[in-house]
């Protein structure tokens, strides 16, 4: 799937933060205490289980380095702020006064990570966070800051990278979207219109027609409405497929008659 400049672009940022914060973790806690310990009963059964999903081998005795792979990016920080306790009194307060600034990562990163249509704000508002995390001298954000500077040196280098699809994460898709046209500037207002047409979607009319001329985004915005469905917890529809004209050339083979049309009256 090709991404745009602008998704890999925020997909390495994202992932030199998310590998920081994995080695805070082993540098600080691996030691402290067992991994069910840190983890608590479900977060570690819920990590052996997406190790399991990705490896024939059996799960027991995995150690923290082994399951942080599978950790959710919010599960880190969140567990770095819930043993406080046992870090140095400076990266506990750092990790809590930065805590804001990763909750608003955490929904730009799992829009860069599933394919979902990124806003406006979240190129910009990624770098922004990226920098000034990599502003700090202790911690220090090794991947982050060498990320950074090659960005900066030689920009085109996100063109080789690859956005994994983890098992636990694809394995419930219910859906053919496609990736959205506007992935290199994210969607862009229309607030109102997205509100309108979700609701019509989720009401009782079977058909629903987006007019306008060609060009106004009306592909956009039936495509950012598809995925925000996709996304609801109470979304009412089993599986969303998508069909466009686009994507297919009409021809005489597609033509057929309807059976019965020039048949007599009854």
């Amino acid at each position: 799937m090709p991404f745009s400049v602008s998704r890999l672009t925020m997909f390495a940022v994202i992932s030199a933060i998310e590998q920081d914060l994995r080695r805070f973790i082993i540098d600080n806690l691996a030691a402290q205490a067992p991994p069910r310990e840190l983890l608590g009963d479900e977060g570690y059964k819920k990590l052996k289980e997406r190790h399991a999903s990705e490896h024939t081998e059996g799960s027991e005795g995995l150690g923290l380095e082994e399951l942080l792979p599978f950790a959710d990016f919010a599960d880190a920080y969140a567990l770095l702020n819930s043993q406080r306790a046992r870090l140095s009194a400076a990266l506990a307060g750092y990790i809590q006064r930065q805590t804001p600034n990763l909750e608003r990562l955490a929904p730009i990163r799992n829009r860069v990570m599933h394919t979902r249509p990124f806003t406006e704000e979240d190129f910009s508002a990624t770098l922004d966070i990226g920098r000034e995390l990599s502003r700090s001298a202790d911690p220090q954000w090794q991947d982050l800051r060498l990320t950074l500077r090659r960005l900066q040196e030689e920009p085109s280098f996100v063109l080789s990278l690859a956005i994994p699809r983890r098992n636990w994460e694809t394995a419930k898709w219910n859906h053919n979207l496609p990736l959205p046209d506007f992935d290199d500037t994210g969607f862009i207002g229309r607030t109102k219109q997205v509100d309108t047409l979700f609701s019509l979607c989720t009401s009782q009319w079977p058909v629903i027609s987006i007019v306008g001329e060609g060009g106004l985004g009306k592909t956009a915005l039936a495509l950012k409405v598809a995925y925000d469905l996709l996304d609801d917890p109470a979304c009412p529809f089993e599986a969303i497929v998508w069909s466009s004209s686009k994507t297919k050339q009409l021809t005489v083979q597609q033509i057929v008659g309807i059976e019965g049309l020039n048949s007599p009256r009854k």
